[in-house]
Order: structure tokens, then C-alpha cells, then sequence
């Protein structure tokens, strides 16, 4: 990646074109990966190296820059869509659990979230920015917060554990809160989502 440039327009289109391919590149492979899963499998493990390399890099040498932020909404938006889209398809609830490895979580997120884990630094900047997307409400809705949920409690399962995870947990927790009203007048899948990541939040809390 060029570190150096004429001027800082020309880093702020720099930027911006790497946010995009990076972008595109993932909703390429997100679209593959609901298509044809098995077969997107072997294709996503061969580039995980070079993806890590990348994430590593931004890391390391463009930390808390518009660019670096870009590149973890992406990282968070893909797994967030690709877990909600699992849990809105459930039709028999008894068939929720929460997640405890990655191995539990559907194939896409399970890729991205391995290169994520690889690293203390990038997973502290991943909570870190997690936490700012369910803040601003970028993330909202007992659906989408539930895959947060999972999110967080896979990540506390690695080996890169951080004090930013009852951060973020604290947030999810302030957030689905405000559904609480809304969840006690119906039976619905919502309503078992929000039951069941308030227990799961509540035990993580306070362990």
C-alpha cells in the first residue's frame, strides 16, 4: 500500500478507493458464499492469508484514520447482515443457541471473524468500532443486536479476550432494553431473540 503521497486529497482518494474494492470485494464473495456455499469455501480459504495481511497492515500503519474505520464497518457489516439473515430464516425457535466458537457461526462470518481473532490489536479496533456502530445505531433492531451478541461471545471464546467485550455488551445491553415494551405485547421470533440475548448478556455481565 502506498504510504506516501502528493497531497492529502490525493490520500483521501486513495482511501476511498481502497474502502470500495474492499467493500465490493466482500459483498462479492458474501453473494458466492449464500449461492453456493460448499463450493466458496475452498476459494475464501486461499485468500484469508493475503486478507489478514491486509487487515494487519491497515492496522499498522493507517490506525484511526478514515480508511481504517471504513475497513472494520465493512468487517462488521458482513458478519452482522449474514448472522441476522440466518436468525430471521429460523422457524422453530427451540433451534436457536448461542454461538460459544467459531465454528458455530454460519461460513462467511466464521471466515472473517478467524482473521479477526489472529490478532489482539485488530480485535481491540474491532470492538472498539463495534461498539460505535450499536452507539450511533448504525446497528439497531433486537435482530441485528442479536448478532452482535453472538459476535461478542464467539470473540470471548479466543484467545485474544479484552475488557472491550463487556464494553460492547454493556451497549447491546442499554439498547435492547428499549425493546422491552414493545417485545412483552407479542410472541414472536423478536421476542424470543430479545429474551434470550438479554439472559445471555446478563450471565456474560456478570461472570
Amino acid at each position: 500500500m502506498i504510504q506516501k503521497t502528493d497531497s492529502d486529497e490525493e490520500v483521501a482518494v486513495l482511501f476511498d478507493s481502497v474502502q470500495e474494492v474492499f467493500q465490493k470485494m466482500l459483498e462479492c464473495v458474501a453473494w458466492t458464499f449464500r449461492k453456493q456455499p460448499e463450493e466458496s469455501l475452498p476459494l475464501f480459504h486461499s485468500v484469508q492469508t493475503p486478507l489478514h495481511e491486509f487487515v494487519s497492515t491497515i492496522q499498522l500503519w493507517y490506525k484511526d484514520t478514515t480508511v481504517h474505520h471504513g475497513i472494520l464497518s465493512t468487517l462488521i457489516a458482513a458478519p452482522v447482515v449474514e448472522i441476522s439473515h440466518q436468525l430471521r430464516k429460523v422457524s422453530n425457535t427451540e433451534e436457536l443457541t448461542t454461538p460459544q466458537r467459531l465454528a458455530d457461526l454460519p461460513p462467511f462470518s466464521r471466515c472473517l471473524l478467524g482473521i479477526i481473532m489472529k490478532s489482539s490489536d485488530v480485535v481491540r479496533s474491532f470492538l472498539d468500532e463495534l461498539k460505535a456502530c450499536v452507539t450511533s445505531s448504525d446497528i439497531e433492531g433486537i435482530v441485528c443486536l442479536t448478532a452482535v451478541v453472538h459476535i461478542v461471545m464467539v470473540i470471548n471464546k479466543g484467545k485474544h479476550r479484552s475488557a472491550r467485550l463487556k464494553e460492547v455488551a454493556e451497549t447491546v445491553n442499554r439498547k435492547l432494553k428499549t425493546f422491552m415494551e414493545i417485545t412483552l405485547e407479542e410472541d414472536s421470533l423478536e421476542r424470543f431473540l430479545y429474551e434470550s440475548s438479554m439472559r445471555t448478556l446478563g450471565e456474560f455481565l456478570n461472570s
